[in-house]
């Protein structure tokens, strides 16, 4: 294979050369024997990380961490960095030769493409494939900056799925405000499905108080069949539709407002006019869900043929003149109305709603002008609701593509630039670099949490040049970088967490070990930290000392990105520095600092010289 199209000091490598088998052959644990809690986590080739758990100890698989985990069939790639049992079913355990960083191999592994060949196993393509070898310092550059783009990237999509979970908030507190009589109440708070995040979740008390002209009334005092299927399972089911043969509709095909019909089977005609004489489900009529796992599930009938209900399912045919079909399906849907009907469930393990309890449920009763205002008003909100929804599905598509391409990048050699490569601190110089900040804080009986920890790596590492590679952000309280956090809490051999709420700090364990490697980053931060703290020692308070730290970090960070360097442009800057008020109490740092002491900050930055270290001039 050609190493052409890779980097300096990259080759090819056949993954089957690049890995250890770790043999699991008399240890792996039927599914059956699964514990739903245990010491043990048991990894199958599942689609979750943990497929279950056991106390046996002689089933631990007994290598050295971390592993990958391989499912054989269905493709599944897991990082391992615990100890755990291996599931029975076509899993093969990996450990990558010393010469790869684990974590980038477990990456490559995602990029990698072989045969699809359905349920059959496909490790002896996978082990034929080549992959990229390159220097292990590079591995763990390049593992970095996956992980930092990792974590941009999953906490915007943490912010998207929230988004979408407000949505669900969203529908329900749309039906709370309808069948309570407000959801045309020009003062309710989700008057546009723009205002989810003002849509809590429903806390009305349900008495006997209705608007006027609304009433209570028995489902069946209202309907002219509530009904359910057969309570016999038919001695011949077919697959497919043919001459003489029904479609056989059970409680997985109902879902909410749609039907499932993805997984469907066909009865006879004998069986079927034995169903139909009593329970036949016509085009508009209500079906829900009474038996099973989806028990409460509705929707109206779309369909205009004929067809058979198992007794999971029951129909539901309102008086047209008095209740619509489209109102009884979103009341059903509603808090109320699911707790008046779903709510008188009986069963354990199998969840069932009995008949009577159906035709007994309350249900509220507005004049029929007034129900189809209501169920219109519904149907438009939730349009929106749908729409804004695509959008957000669109974003996570968007999202898991950008994933695959930083990976796609990595695999390439494209994601790291070769002379930042070159330049960058390594892993371990960051932890060292780090841990001698920690250690001239402590100096100074200064004890700090990550925050405070931060903007002195951040004023260091721009105002020393140390090249550090942290990509700083600007955050709510000053200049931040993910990174840092997952090294102080990560790392945890070299700092721990002392203190509690908003007294906790970190200490530096280990200094004879973390030291022991030289490193003139250290040198560097050993020699000129003291300097630095001392700028802050002339505050004794250490709520303003810290405030002061915070400022002068700020407006380096608004110097570096935004090569500004008067005062009100500075301060215009620090305007835009949105924060979460909530956390902060501050809507944006030009809040948080006054004009005067931006100046002084300022001033104090020219006289140390760091305006050209900050924002060198550039040639035009």
């Amino acid at each position: 294979m050609s190493d052409n199209n890779l980097p300096p000091d990259w080759s090819w490598v056949k993954l089957g050369d690049a890995i250890e088998k770790i043999p699991i052959t008399g240890i792996k644990l039927k599914q059956k024997e699964y514990l739903q809690k245990g010491k043990y986590p048991v990894v199958d080739q599942g689609q979750e990380l943990i497929g279950g758990y056991s106390n046996d100890e002689s089933l631990v698989v007994d290598s050295p961490l971390p592993l990958i985990v391989f499912g054989d069939h269905t493709k599944v790639k897991k990082f391992i960095d615990f100890k755990f049992i291996a599931g029975a079913d076509g899993i093969k355990v990996l450990r990558p030769k010393k010469y790869y960083n684990s974590k980038l191999f477990y990456y490559f592994l995602h990029c990698i493409k072989f045969p699809d060949k359905g349920y059959a196993r496909h490790f002896q393509y996978v082990e034929k494939v080549f992959i990229p070898l390159l220097p292990l310092p590079e591995q763990n550059i390049i593992v970095d900056k996956i992980e930092e783009l990792f974590s941009e990237l999953d906490s915007g999509v943490a912010a998207i799925k929230k988004a979408k979970e407000q949505i669900k908030t969203y529908r329900q507190a749309v039906l709370e405000y309808a069948f309570s009589g407000r959801l045309f109440d020009p003062l309710s708070p989700i008057q546009v499905v723009g205002d989810i995040n003002k849509a809590a979740e429903p806390k009305t008390t349900y008495g006997k108080q209705l608007p006027e002209g609304w009433k209570w009334v028995k489902l069946e005092e209202v309907c002219e069949k509530i009904q359910d299927g057969s309570h016999f399972s038919p001695k011949n089911q077919y697959n497919q539709k043919g001459e003489g043969r029904y479609l056989y509709l059970t409680s997985k095909n109902i879902r909410n407002n749609y039907l499932d019909l993805t997984n469907v089977c066909y009865v006879d005609k004998a069986f079927h006019d034995s169903i139909y004489r009593r329970c036949n489900p016509q085009y508009g009529d209500i079906l829900l869900t009474k038996d099973g796992a989806n028990t409460g599930n509705v929707t109206l009938n779309t369909l205009t043929e004929e067809f058979s209900l198992l007794s999971s399912v029951c129909i539901i045919k309102t008086s047209k003149e008095k209740l619509l079909p489209q109102f009884v399906k979103y009341y059903l849907q509603s808090p109320i109305g699911f707790k008046e009907v779903v709510g008188a469930m009986s069963g354990t393990a199998i969840k069932r709603i009995i008949l009577k309890h159906i035709k007994e449920a309350n249900i509220i009763l507005p004049p029929i002008i007034k129900q189809n205002s209501i169920v219109n008003e519904i149907e438009k909100r939730f349009s929106e609701a749908d729409n804004l929804e695509k959008a957000i599905d669109n974003s996570l598509a968007k999202a898991e593509t950008l994933r695959q391409s930083i990976l796609k990048q990595a695999f390439e050699g494209k994601l790291v630039l070769h002379y930042e490569i070159k330049k960058q601190a390594t892993p371990f110089q960051k932890i060292q670099v780090i841990g001698a900040i920690i250690k001239g804080m402590e100096t100074y009986n200064y004890h700090k949490g990550e925050m405070i920890i931060a903007k002195y790596i951040y004023l260091a590492d721009k105002i020393y040049k140390l090249n550090l590679g942290f990509k700083y952000q600007k955050w709510h309280f000053g200049p931040y970088s993910p990174e840092i956090k997952k090294i102080l809490n990560k790392h945890n051999g070299y700092f721990i967490r002392a203190g509690w709420g908003k007294g906790l700090f970190y200490k530096l364990t280990k200094e004879d070990k973390l030291f022991s490697y030289s490193n003139n980053l250290v040198d560097i931060v050993e020699k000129k930290l003291p300097d630095l703290i001392e700028i802050f020692e002339i505050f004794k308070n250490t709520k303003e000392r810290d405030h002061k730290i915070e400022l002068l970090a700020s407006v380096c960070k608004v110097i570096e990105d935004d090569r500004v360097i008067e005062s009100q442009d500075v301060f215009k800057k620090l305007k835009e520095w949105n924060t979460d008020e909530i956390i902060t109490g501050f809507k944006n740092k030009a809040e948080r600092f006054k004009e005067d002491e931006v100046r002084r900050s300022l001033d104090f930055i020219r006289k140390q010289g760091w305006i050209e270290l900050l924002a060198p001039k550039t040639n035009e």
